[in-house]
């Protein structure tokens, strides 16, 4: 046992032999210690409550004896259910600690509690493992140095110059907790055993291992792990598994082409994935060098039923094949529509390619097509599966060990982009009952013959994979300034042409007519109340890179380091006056640069006790959905809006309701009825009576018995839009009464056309789209949109209405996504061929902590090359116009009979949505009657794009097949491209790029506002990857193991650039990231072409091309 724990804790190399091993003491309580080790006080077990209430084995009573094995139990916390035993086994230097849960509760989290004495930490190096992160804990009156990052073990030096090694069997686990200067007054690691939803009767089983090294056995051990990382070849074909068993076919330099994993169809199709449990699995390895993941799967709408799952990985004696194994148990009875094991085959790979099944019936062959026919491909027994790729080297052979059911799906019948090979082990339409007990095995083989390397599985056990940067620059993009400036772009002050508003479906000015764009960013939680200083700094900042709307986001926000309320009252009625101060005068500061305001009301919320609702401590942010129906929770929300609006800024001297730079405003964020489901009492029962009294108005018979709002019925979607409608109308006819102007909007996301049929009653629409979203266990899609089929602008696109003015308030391609770079441009280009009305950024910063030299999270854009850094030309593209907006829109038609059903269709969903956004201007019309109008797209028409793609203004051009995109027009002109050897330059009419990077986004523009081979005066902009000092990856790049440091590095764009202009005697002139001119890089005019050569040395985020 010792030894495989630190295999694994270690990533499979084993302890050295001289290693020592403290002696860990065990009491009656489960409270361990280790003697002679001042640097441990103690390890306990900790509980914690929705709200963070807590609970622990130190309230039992214990005696000071060392005793071989502990067990107990204690009260759950406050607003959780049950009890928690148990069981504590040491021996040697290795801790085994059970845990169970008497009933089906609901936790923050379940942790192993280290608790460090902060005097023996101060100075003392550390080195988190196995990212192979290193630093030194600060004294102790010094507030910051604490690491956050996630990690399996750690190594603390002692006063010896040993190093004390703590490890535990769940990886990426560990978590440091600064209490130096409260409570406790020590520091704590917390290894997370369990949280979310636990399930009764459940033991959780964790191992905690501590070993005493040298410091030269340490750094064998970190040479070690680092030499077993760099033996993978970057072309390799692995099949990654998650640390939850469900695996990805992939190399490590491209985009996955298999996944697999188990899936959990509930009642109504309700969905989850092997993936979505991620925190429920653990992971051993075998001394066959096979992997076992053992864990469970809850059953969606089944009240915490759970499926059991082991499954055992090894790669097979058969060549470049790997054997899978799973043993399934149910255990109690339950009612689903299905569980199975699903394959999917990226259509990317996979189009064109021959399914040949092995059946009772023989052989029988299928052929994907390259649009949608069949959604359900094939249905019935097999054995084997035979599936030949257009490229062999994508070929797979399956083989089962018993037939099996099989279900081939074609996923663009729902919106995706995969054909889904199911093994089901039970489906029904209707639904089966599963009875407790049942147990389903299979043993398959997969195989890839041709794959130009030999297939092996590869298991994320927290390798760190880092990216080469010993070339790559430092350009970190300071805080409080700008290298280029384009506040040109903006009249002062904001409102100078009086209120925003509605007319022709696009926004104007109340006292001009004039159309007004909004590009912008979004300021999240303690951002929107930095120091006064800083916020004069931060509104020229904007301005210079070309922004004219913030939008104020999470300020509401109890986790925030500042928000609008007293952290010390037991309400949200009132405002913090220091804060609210901050926020005056960063809200002036804006409106003085000439900066608009998108004033969001209501985002995150947390209702307390004081306010006089509820279930208060069981509700969420914005006690989403039910503060679109609940009466009190409407008056609270009436409430703040009326103190905000009504608020007089004693710094520009006016009422929020009377500033016209305050142009925008939503009721609420991401908050809707129709995918975020009512089941908390006592809403639930007052939705009921008012769902009843509804349906009897409307002649609609519903049925007896407790209504179940998770699942949607045709009457119940109608009911929802009466719901919507009526908050949306409520919340207006209020605002109104007080005096709001603005243009209003209802909730602002995607999700349906249900969701849209009530929005579009608003002055406006607004969406979210994200490109590579992270998954709530941190891993992050690697696929690059230049090679995806469908964009987050279909998606988006979705949202807009024929009459009114549509805007993006959120959207991004989060860090640390490696070629984030290819979104802002091209969005930009997009949003304005569009004719789309404004779009926010999400975010620029969370904080008003300075300074921040690196990258702070996957949503943190203010000091990013790869994204902010591409502001200026998106806004020169978007808010000049540089980009023409397209004639001729086209509908894509929705009968209201289908978007108020249960089946009401997203925009992801309808295949006519698919990479229109490239193509033409669209937007959705919801029509009366089933008949598709003239002209319009249905919701069953194919997708018009192909894999060349051309807008119908002939400026923007994108070649999914060669994954390259150009922008092409007389101001600015951009090329983003995978390069290649192959492949290594890309045109347009006037800018010609020959690089030697693998990614690049290379844009030009004008300044001057003439056309670029006219223009004196030109900005270039340069940028692929960008990453923090020290970052770290996992092995499949899709997951962060090491935050790093500052500062910020970029990977140099290498190129010879041609520009094609009339200018003679132009030189070329690389910023500094302070703005500083450097020396010009040598460059020739000859042929009315400017041509020069970006070398490591010269390489720069932007370069001023001008006299």
């Amino acid at each position: 046992m010792k030894q495989h724990l630190l295999a694994l804790a270690l990533m499979f190399c084993s302890a050295a032999s001289m290693a020592a091993e403290p002696e860990l003491h065990l009491q009656s309580n489960g409270r361990i210690t280790l003697p002679g080790i001042p640097l441990v006080n103690d390890i306990l077990i900790h509980a914690y409550g929705p709200n963070w209430e807590f609970a622990g084995n130190t309230a039992i009573k214990t005696t000071p004896e060392k005793v071989a094995k502990a067990t107990g139990s204690f009260a759950m916390p406050t607003n959780s259910q049950g009890e928690l035993s148990f069981a504590v086994h040491c021996f040697a230097n290795v801790a085994e600690i059970e845990l169970r849960c008497s009933e089906n509760t609901s936790i923050k989290g379940l942790q192993h509690c280290i608790a460090l004495n902060p005097e023996e930490l101060a100075g003392k190096r550390y080195v988190l493992l196995p990212v192979g992160k290193r630093g030194v804990f600060p004294a102790v009156d010094v507030k910051e140095g604490i690491p956050r990052d996630s990690c399996s073990s750690i190594a603390i030096e002692l006063k010896d110059g040993r190093f004390l090694l703590i490890s535990g069997s769940k990886l990426l686990s560990l978590g440091l907790q600064d209490f130096r200067y409260s409570g406790p007054k020590n520091v704590q690691l917390r290894y997370h055993a369990g949280g979310g939803k636990i399930i009764g009767g459940r033991t959780l089983r964790d191992s905690l291992s501590f070993t005493l090294l040298s410091a030269d056995e340490l750094e064998r051990q970190i040479a070690a792990a680092q030499r077993g990382v760099a033996s993978i070849g970057s072309d390799e074909r692995l099949m990654f598994f998650s640390k939850a068993g469900n695996a990805q076919v992939r190399s490590l330099d491209s985009a996955g082409i298999i996944s697999l994993g188990l899936a959990i169809h509930g009642l109504n199709w309700q969905y989850t994935s092997q993936l979505l449990h991620a925190d429920n699995f653990t992971l051993s390895v075998q001394p066959d060098a096979s992997s076992v993941f053992q864990g469970t799967m809850t059953v969606p709408g089944s009240d915490n039923k759970v499926l059991q799952v082991f499954e055992r990985v090894k790669a097979s004696s058969e060549p470049s094949a790997v054997e899978l194994n799973y043993d399934l148990t149910m255990l109690e009875d339950v009612q689903l529509n299905g569980y199975q094991l699903s394959m999917d085959f990226a259509l990317a790979a996979y189009t064109n390619a021959t399914f040949e099944l092995t059946t009772s019936n023989g052989v029988q062959s299928y052929v994907i097509p390259e649009e949608l026919g069949e959604r359900f491909i094939y249905n019935g027994p097999f054995t084997a599966l035979q599936v030949k790729a257009t490229d062999p080297r994508d070929n797979v052979n399956i083989t089962l060990d018993k037939p099996t059911q099989l279900l081939i799906q074609d996923n663009r019948g729902w919106g995706g982009r995969t054909i889904d090979v199911r093994l089901c082990f039970a489906r029904s339409d209707e639904g089966d009952k599963i009875a407790a007990g049942t147990r389903v095995t299979r043993s398959l083989l997969f195989a890839m013959p041709n794959a130009k390397t030999p297939l092996r599985p590869i298991v994320d056990q927290g390798q760190p994979s880092r990216t080469d940067t010993s070339n790559w620059k430092p350009y970190t993009l300071p805080w409080d300034s700008a290298p280029v400036d384009l506040s040109f772009l903006n009249h002062k002050p904001a409102g100078k042409f009086g209120f925003v508003k509605v007319a022709d479906g696009r926004f104007i000015f109340s006292n001009s007519n004039d159309p007004i764009r909004f590009w912008g960013t979004c300021f999240s939680a303690g951002a929107n109340f930095p120091s006064h200083e800083q916020a004069e700094k931060i509104a020229k900042r904007l301005a210079a890179y070309g922004i004219n709307m913030v939008r104020t986001h999470h300020a509401d926000a109890k986790w925030a380091e500042r928000h609008f309320f007293p952290k010390d009252a037991d309400n949200t009625r009132s405002f913090d006056a220091e804060n609210l101060d901050r926020f005056d005068y960063l809200m002036y500061c804006l409106k003085r640069e000439g900066i608009y305001i998108y004033l969001d009301q209501l985002v995150n919320r947390y209702f307390k006790a004081g306010d006089g609702v509820d279930a208060v401590d069981q509700l969420g942010a914005c006690a989403k959905p039910y503060s679109n129906f609940d009466p009190r929770l409407i008056e609270l929300q009436k409430e703040f809006s009326a103190n905000l609006w009504n608020h007089v800024n004693p710094y520009t001297k006016l009422a929020y309701k009377d500033d016209p730079a305050i142009a925008l405003m939503e009721f609420a964020n991401e908050n809707d009825l129709f995918t975020q489901k009512v089941t908390l009492e006592p809403y639930r029962t007052r939705f009921e009576a008012m769902y009843r009294a509804w349906a009897a108005q409307q002649q609609i018979t519903l049925p007896e018995g407790a209504i179940d709002f998770t699942v949607t019925t045709d009457p119940m979607m109608q009911f929802f839009i009466h719901v919507t409608d009526e908050y949306h109308r409520t919340m207006s006819d209020f605002l109104r009464g007080i005096g709001v102007k603005v243009p209003m909007t209802g909730s602002n996301w995607s999700r349906n056309a249900a969701l849209l049929a009530s929005v579009a009653k608003t002055d406006y629409t607004d969406s979210h789209a994200y490109w590579n979203h992270p998954h709530r266990d941190g891993s992050f899609g690697t696929s690059s949109m230049l090679r995806n089929q469908g964009t987050i602008m279909d998606g988006l696109g979705f949202m807009r209405v024929a009459d009114k003015p549509f805007f993006v308030s959120e959207w991004d391609a989060p860090w640390p996504y490696e070629y984030r770079a290819e979104l802002p441009l091209w969005l930009a280009a997009v949003a304005a061929f569009q004719d789309w009305h404004g779009l926010t950024v999400y975010t620029y910063r969370h904080s008003s902590q300075v300074p921040m030299e690196h990258i702070n999270g996957a949503f943190e854009t203010f000091n990013d090359p790869a994204r902010f850094g591409l502001m200026p030309i998106a806004a020169l593209i978007y808010r000049r116009e540089d980009v023409r907006r397209g004639s001729d829109r086209q509908a894509v038609a929705i009968p209201m009979s289908l978007a108020a059903s249960a089946k009401s269709p997203s925009g992801y969903g309808v295949p006519a949505y698919r990479g229109l956004a490239e193509l033409r201007p669209f937007h959705t019309q919801l029509t009366a009657d089933d008949n598709i109008p003239a002209g319009a797209l249905g919701p069953d028409s194919p997708s018009l794009a192909e894999d060349l793609r051309r807008s119908s203004t002939g400026e923007i051009v994108r070649d999914r097949a060669k994954a390259t995109l150009t922008i092409d027009t007389p101001r600015t002109q951009v090329v983003q491209a995978f390069f290649s050897d192959e492949a290594p330059a890309l045109s347009t009419s006037a800018l010609t790029v020959n690089s030697r990077n693998r990614y690049a986004t290379i844009g030009l523009s004008s300044l001057s506002g003439a056309p670029i081979d006219q223009s004196r005066q030109l900005l270039l902009t340069t940028v692929g990857r960008a990453e923090n000092t020290d970052f770290a990856y996992n092995l499949m790049r899709n997951r962060r193991l090491s935050t790093g440091k500052g500062p910020i590095l970029m990977d140099p764009i290498c190129a010879r650039i041609s520009i094609a202009t009339q200018q003679q005697g132009l030189k070329v002139k690389p910023l500094a990231a302070n703005g500083q001119k450097l020396a010009p890089i040598p460059a020739q005019w000859a042929d009315g072409k400017l041509s020069f050569t970006v070398n490591e040395a010269d390489a720069s985020l932007y370069f001023v091309i001008e006299d």
